[in-house]
């Protein structure tokens, strides 16, 4: 069932935003966006340095990708800062909230809030006769809706949302053992793969299909999803079998069988391959595999989906770092999907740090610091009630 706030004072939408973010911002900008006077979507992108060529660039990308939701009628903007009302000798971002807000009303959308959430206090960047040291934030944590929110998680920090586990050392070693066996084809490990072959089916559709709908599988069928996420094509069929269901990713998984045997009988490279199939229009552009590139308006699963980021989070913080960064791959790939940009990056990072030209944790990395989130993200319909909702849409600034 959905639950209808009624936020009659800034003190009270102030208090729900971190519930709907899921954590508390900290020297960030958010937009919370209406369709009418509900919550439609939320944008969160990080605090640009003072620099007014970085604030422009900010203020640009946040008018952009608030023309880009469907049938949003108005927005509020909140700017989040460690700053204090003492050492500014008035409100914060000053400039900033000015600046975007003038950018947004003149983009032709409502703005019923320009607020700043302060180290030391809060004030809305409209009201001229804010006290000096401003509002005190206990109007923010007491109010009435705070109350009726009581009961719901919210992080720490937008780095809890991305942050790996503690390491469990009897997982990890059970972890590496069949790791180590499934890539050198150990006896051991053949027959642990036997097994599971007997109890499911184990291509990377059907089996990240069944981790999807259980994401507390065995702890060898957990083994054989990373085993099989250190290929990139497997990679790819998984994720997409998480987020959109079993027949996209055997959609995805029947093209990579007929491009494979294309690119054993040209000599080709599969880039070729592909192109030329584009060329002869024997590839949809709208077909399964542009999801991964996050066109289309089909939504992922979320529920499915935020399960499997924590198994994979689970997982990953117990494997040797040479078997993370496909792993990683998928669980930045899944963060964007729901539009979670900042965690997306942190994944993809890791990666990275552990092979500097890992091509997916690249390409991914270049979507990111585009701003580049998924179409489904910005939507239409009612967000507020839909079970397919993304989170908040957050782009990385650097």
């Amino acid at each position: 069932m959905t639950e209808i706030l009624h936020a009659a004072t800034a003190a009270d939408f102030l208090s729900a935003v971190p519930v709907l973010l899921g954590f508390r911002p900290r020297n960030s900008i958010v937009c919370v966006a209406f369709r009418g006077r509900r919550t439609a979507e939320l944008l969160r992108l990080d605090l640009p340095r003072q620099r007014r060529s970085n604030q422009k660039a900010v203020a640009s990308t946040i008018v952009g990708m608030l023309s880009r939701i469907t049938g949003i009628s108005g927005a509020s903007m909140i700017i989040y800062t460690d700053e204090t009302f003492e050492g500014e000798h008035g409100i914060p971002q000053l400039e900033l909230g000015r600046m975007l807000s003038a950018r947004i009303h003149g983009a032709g959308f409502h703005l019923p809030n320009a607020l700043c959430v302060a180290g030391d206090g809060w004030a809305d960047y409209f009201d001229t006769g804010y006290p000096r040291q401003g509002h005190p934030l206990s109007m923010i944590t007491d109010s009435e809706v705070a109350s009726q929110l009581s009961g719901h998680e919210v992080l720490n920090d937008l780095d809890d949302v991305a942050a790996l586990p503690e390491r469990d050392p009897l997982i990890a070693e059970r972890l590496e053992f069949l790791l180590d066996g499934f890539e050198r084809h150990t006896d051991e490990a053949m027959l642990e793969l036997n097994r599971l072959t007997k109890l499911m089916d184990v291509d990377p559709a059907s089996c990240s299909c069944s981790i999807a709908e259980n994401p507390t599988p065995p702890l060898e069928v957990s083994a054989w999803m990373l085993s099989m996420a250190q290929r990139p094509s497997d990679r790819d069929v998984m994720s997409i079998t998480i987020a959109f269901g079993c027949e996209f990713g055997e959609a995805i998984l029947q093209s990579n069988a007929q491009y494979h045997l294309l690119q054993a009988e040209s000599g080709s490279t599969m880039d070729e391959v592909v192109q030329r199939e584009v060329d002869a229009g024997r590839i949809d552009l709208d077909d399964s595999n542009n999801l991964l590139g996050g066109k289309g308006s089909r939504r992922p699963n979320v529920p499915r989906v935020k399960g499997c980021i924590e198994l994979l989070k689970e997982l990953i913080a117990n494997i040797p770092d040479h078997y993370r960064p496909g792993p990683l791959c998928m669980l930045s790939w899944l963060q964007w999907s729901l539009g979670r940009g900042s965690a997306a990056g942190t994944a993809s990072d890791m990666a990275l740090a552990i092979d500097p030209n890992h091509s997916m944790a690249l390409l991914l990395n270049t979507m990111l610091d585009a701003g580049m989130l998924p179409e489904w993200v910005y939507g239409g319909g009612d967000a507020a009630a839909s079970a397919a909702r993304p989170d908040p849409a957050a782009c990385r600034v650097r």
